[in-house]
């Protein structure tokens, strides 16, 4: 090929295992021209692709094996040792040690892209486009600087053993590392016509979750089928185990709600979502909820993964975290509902609870998280409370008013009462004012006719004795009046 030389230097020993041995130098300004030229397929070399490679080789009648070679395809350092059996079609075997590699170069076999995927939306619907055959089939074990997956996601030092024939492409024993976090197990996607089945296991450790301060471990199964990458996700099933170490959330002080019912409910007032919200978020951002370790089931359904726990004690309240991913949208939901253990005075019906959210976008790089909170719940019942507070505020003033009243009708009565006795008492005083007035005066009376008695005798005393004291007339007088006759 013009720009490509191979040089050999070598032995032959027609008497030998190995009857063709040496050493091998390859030189080429553009390696796809050779790559096509013996067959092509898988992976695909685009045009211009340099390379240089030396190492050692040897042949057998149906085996040619390549072995101790280093150099670059590419951009990409390459070494290690390969083996194509003639005998089994070309069946490659052996292992490699490689630069960086990107999926869909992997991919090619089962599902060819033209680039990367982007994780920042929904996935896409399209379908998938022919398969490339591998250029020979066959399994590598292999070691990388880097993998990676889709635009942004990045495995660092991966390992794993790679399998692929015509409609298959199969990793097994995958161990590497996402930041801090470490990924393994195995996946297997197959080809059957213009759909792709897929199978595997995934394992973790020292993952963090977007949004929260955590540390998870866990294994999940997975099971999926589609014709598109969305199909894929969309049908993704699954149910595994998850760790969590440390976890902490931002702004949720479990003892909020506790100092919230310390208030009088006059500051409460006017009791709507907003004030209640505002006064409750306050109260929350004091501090963080920190939880101790859990272990959750994790269930896959539909592309829509689920981490439910039972509740847990946290001072004053039991909180109950959850989690949903929804892989074919690319948005995640953190839920905390928080309940109090201890109902507040005047309380009825379930225990006040609120419930905070964190949701964002689960792609690479992840959206930043909007918090929510909701207080509905505690909204209701603090409303029964005050609507239950203004009914016994009714009655007891409905209550005063009739012991008013009571009170108020006695003292009238006794007052009614008071006014007769008095009235009575005014009138028998006058009674007895009014006989000893006609007592006083009949006994003057009486002492007036005494002395007037008292007098006529002693008038008619007098006379008596005027009488006594003058002497007898003579004879009348002559009376000269003329007499008038009747």
């Amino acid at each position: 090929m013009l720009g490509t030389q191979i040089s050999v230097d070598g032995g032959l020993s027609l008497f030998r295992a190995q009857p063709l041995d040496g050493l091998f130098t390859l030189r080429a300004v553009d390696l796809a021209p050779l790559h096509r030229a013996l067959g092509g397929g898988a992976p695909v070399l685009p045009d211009g692709t340099p390379a240089r490679v030396q190492g050692r080789f040897f042949a057998e009648p149906t085996k040619l094996t390549l072995t101790a070679f280093s150099g670059e395809i590419g951009p990409n350092p390459v070494q290690g040792e390969i083996s194509f059996d003639f005998a089994r079609g070309g069946q490659v075997a052996g292992q490699l040690r490689l630069g960086d590699l990107h999926l869909p170069t992997l991919l090619a076999t089962v599902l060819p892209q033209a680039g990367l995927t982007t994780l920042q939306g929904p996935v896409s619907a399209r379908p998938f486009a022919a398969p490339v055959p591998p250029f020979r089939p066959g399994d590598l074990r292999i070691e990388a600087r880097s993998l990676t997956l889709a635009e942004g996601l990045r495995l660092a030092e991966p390992k794993f053993v790679l399998r692929f024939a015509p409609g298959l492409f199969a990793i097994e024993g995958l161990d590497a590392g996402q930041g801090d976090a470490r990924l393994g197990g195995q996946i297997t996607l197959l080809r059957e016509g213009e759909g792709v089945n897929l199978a595997g296991r995934l394992t973790f450790s020292d993952l963090t979750l977007p949004g929260v301060a955590a540390r998870a471990e866990g294994e999940i199964p997975l099971t999926s089928q589609g014709r598109s990458l969305r199909d894929l996700l969309a049908n993704l099933g699954g149910a595994g185990q998850m760790k969590f170490e440390g976890l902490t959330l931002p702004a949720a002080d479990p003892a909020a709600m506790s100092r919230l019912f310390q208030r009088p409910m006059t500051e409460l007032s006017p009791i709507d979502e907003n004030r209640l919200g505002g006064l409750l978020d306050a109260e929350l951002q004091q501090g963080p909820a920190r939880l101790p370790p859990l272990s959750l089931p994790i269930t896959l359904a539909g592309g829509v993964l689920r981490l439910s726990a039972p509740p847990v004690n946290a001072g004053p309240v039991t909180i109950q975290p959850g989690f949903v991913l929804d892989l074919p949208r690319l948005t995640y939901e953190l839920r905390l509902t928080q309940r109090l253990l201890a109902l507040p005075k005047g309380w009825r019906g379930a225990p006040p609870e609120i419930a905070l959210s964190w949701t964002g976008r689960a792609g690479i790089p992840p959206g930043e998280p909007r918090r929510q909170l909701s207080v509905s719940a505690l909204l209701n019942g603090l409303l029964a409370v005050g609507l239950q507070r203004d009914l016994e505020m009714i009655e007891n003033f409905e209550a005063d008013q009739r012991e008013r009243s009571f009170f108020l009708r006695r003292s009238r009565v006794e007052a009614e009462s008071e006014r007769r006795r008095v009235e009575a008492e005014a009138e028998r005083r006058r009674a007895e004012a009014e006989n000893e007035r006609r007592r006083a005066e009949a006994e003057a009376q009486r002492r007036r006719a005494e002395a007037e008695n008292e007098r006529r005798r002693l008038e008619a005393e007098a006379e008596r004795r005027r009488a006594a004291e003058q002497p007898a007339p003579t004879a009348a007088p002559l009376n000269l009046v003329p007499q008038l006759s009747p």
